[in-house]
């Protein structure tokens, strides 16, 4: 057994502590699940360490979704053996080949750790049981005679790195006061003032009315807690500290000589012209953040806000995400108004909520301040998923594309939630015929159009099939084109529900990714459209084949329910069935539709048969999407909307 097992095994409970927002990357990442499935304490050591190794640099931004008061603790030590080598701290050495030259048997190596520990990692402030043991531990140091609190060795040697965590700092400060006569020796005051001047004024406690009060004022109320009862403000505690604390308390006079240095900091700090990162510099607007370069429909999300913001008036610039995604990104549409620094007073994320939290993982947290944080996310199921719950707190508001998902997120916040039409836009066409898409000339062309990467289970592509051959035979000259993109992995699974012999006779199917122009073109050359969906957060294709004038055979089930009713669409109906494993992400305890294959047979050869109906249905919807779903009407939602925020002050 080598000495770190022994270690181990003589120290009774480990330190693992899995932030909530490690807990949503890992929820997220099918490949850090099967990497550290955290099924025993070892496996939830290594993730710990893995975060603090990889994904916090992969994710800079990463600790905005930690809040200290809900993090999940799995075990805390409880130790009592001086500087122990708790399975954390073993897991750093294992970890970093450049720690493994410490002798862990001698207290100085011991501390070379514990100091790594506090400063390079967040464990003083996710373990209260760690930060505890701090407190009660003195080192001593070859410059300075007398021992000296860990906390406080830390923060000096390391520039004070520690003070990000506030309750660190009125335990420093009365150790300073204390001890002013013994610290000429390496300790420079100065960086120590100059450190606790940020977080003075910082909320650090509340009044007895429940009101926060800067945290010198708790300092002064954690020595004298009965003064909450007879004063009644912050303003007349701060009152009563300079004019008769001075003069009753002269035991505090070098707390009133630290405070005054403190303040001078403050002043000469923000006496500063301050930077960009400090204090933003925003105009009226909006900053549409999303995958604007990207051919996805939420590529295509963000790109109708930008022109929505356009059609209103609204100053807007694009941020498009720097992040990998399993797509082309060649619409360079808006190129010439990104702009990377957010100038706008609103944040509008055009993006799941999965990528909500990438995008939060992803940018620097100073691009959130003084920005008021909209959220317009696409959600295909009925019910909000928990595992995702965290990532609400990080809006002040949400778009939902349909009613359909405004019902999801009123379920679970009490933030404002609006039903916020997107809006629908159709490029003009390329030119291209049936022929330059190899489609038959003479033939009745159903189309259906789907992403592999929206998951097939959703977009029910064997649906279509099915009842396409349910309706049609050989002898009828009628064909589906099936266009997919993003089809490389996934292609043969669709070659498997098709009748070989009819490949290229009934089934046409386009694998590629089109540019908008041709996409249009598609539209333009076929006959009718097909969605038989078990479920959508919208259904944005099915609304561009209406506004192409399309009839349109779909399932009459959540988003798209919005704009097709029986006037516009030939709908399909089914039975609410539960979710399996894999059908989607968070299945559990959800339901979606299973449209009946019989009557989408029959909706879609009354389609093929009755041209009179077929077009009475296409005008109508043609009539609605451009009454509800144009970018001058959605824009004007935005404008009213924006209106209502400035009146209240907000943004």
């Amino acid at each position: 057994m080598d000495i770190l097992s022994r270690v181990f095994r003589n120290i009774p409970g480990t330190p693992v502590c899995i932030t909530q927002g490690l807990q949503l990357l890992w929820t997220l990442s099918p490949d850090l699940q099967h990497q550290f499935p955290l099924d025993s304490t070892q496996d939830m050591l290594d993730f710990c360490v893995y975060g603090e190794d990889v994904l916090k640099k992969e994710h800079p931004s990463l600790p905005v979704l930690e809040k200290r008061e809900e993090r999940e603790f799995l075990h805390t030590p409880q130790s009592d053996e001086y500087l122990a080598i708790t399975p954390y701290i073993g897991g750093l050495l294992r970890s970093r080949e450049y720690l493994r030259h410490i002798d862990i048997h001698v207290p100085e190596g011991r501390l070379t750790l514990w100091q790594y520990a506090c400063t390079e990692t967040d464990l003083l402030e996710i373990d209260p049981a760690f930060y505890k043991r701090c407190r009660q531990i003195n080192v001593y140091d070859e410059n300075i005679d007398f021992p000296i609190p860990l906390l406080i060795y830390i923060a000096v040697q390391k520039k004070m790195y520690i003070f990000s965590v506030l309750k660190t700092l009125p335990d420093t400060c009365f150790w300073l006061i204390e001890n002013e006569d013994k610290i000429d020796c390496g300790i420079d005051r100065n960086v120590i003032l100059h450190h606790a001047s940020m977080s003075l004024q910082e909320p650090g406690a509340t009044f007895h009315d429940g009101n926060a009060i800067p945290l010198y004022q708790g300092i002064f109320l954690s020595q004298r807690p009965d003064l909450s009862e007879n004063l009644r403000t912050s303003q007349e505690l701060d009152e009563w500290i300079h004019t008769h604390g001075r003069k009753e308390y002269e035991s505090l006079d070098k707390f009133f000589y630290l405070l005054e240095r403190m303040k001078e900091w403050i002043a000469h700090r923000y006496t500063e012209t301050p930077c960009a990162q400090d204090i933003p510099r925003l105009t009226d607007g909006v900053n549409v953040i999303g995958y604007g370069f990207s051919e996805l429909g939420i590529g295509e999300d963000a790109r109708c806000a930008m022109a929505n913001c356009d059609a209103a008036g609204i100053s807007a610039a694009l941020y498009n995400l720097p992040l990998k995604i399993i797509s082309s990104s060649s619409n360079r549409t808006y190129t010439s108004r990104v702009d990377g620094s957010l100038p706008h007073t609103i944040s509008l994320y055009c993006l799941p909520m999965p990528e909500f939290a990438r995008a939060l993982f992803a940018m620097p947290s100073s691009l959130r301040k003084g920005r008021y944080q909209i959220v317009a996310p696409p959600w295909e199921l009925p019910h909000y998923p928990q595992e995702l719950a965290l990532l609400l707190d990080f809006a002040e508001e949400f778009w939902a594309p349909s009613r359909f998902v405004a019902q999801t997120l009123k379920e679970v916040t009490d933030k404002p939630v609006l039903h916020m039409p997107l809006s629908v836009i159709l490029v003009s066409a390329s030119g291209k015929r049936r022929l330059d898409f190899g489609l038959p000339n003479d033939a009745f062309l159903f189309l259906f159009v789907f992403d592999w990467l929206s998951w097939p289970q959703r977009k029910n592509p064997e649906a279509a099939i099915n009842a396409f051959l349910r309706a049609f035979s050989r002898q009828d000259n009628v064909v589906l084109v099936i266009k997919t993109m993003n089809a490389k992995k996934n292609k043969d699974k669709l070659y498997e529900i098709l009748p070989e012999r009819d490949i290229g006779k009934r089934f046409y199917i386009i694998d590629e990714i089109l540019s908008s122009a041709d996409m249009s073109a598609l539209y333009g050359c076929c006959d009718a459209y097909v969605s038989l969906h078990r479920s959508e957060g919208f259904g944005r294709t099915i609304a561009e084949a209406m506004l192409a004038k399309l009839p349109v055979i779909t399932t009459n089930y959540s988003g798209n329910t919005d704009f097709c009713f029986e006037s516009t669409a030939f709908l399909v109906n089914g039975p609410h069935k539960p979710l399996r494993e894999g059908d989607y992400l968070f299945w559990k305890n959800q339901r979606w539709c299973e449209p009946s294959i019989e009557e989408a047979a029959v909706q879609m050869k009354l389609c093929a048969s009755n041209r009179a109906l077929a077009q009475d249905k296409a005008q109508k919807a043609f009539a609605y999407i451009t009454t509800h779903h144009s970018p001058r009407i959605v824009g004007e939602y935005y404008e009213n909307r924006l209106r209502e925020l400035k009146q209240a002050g907000i943004a």
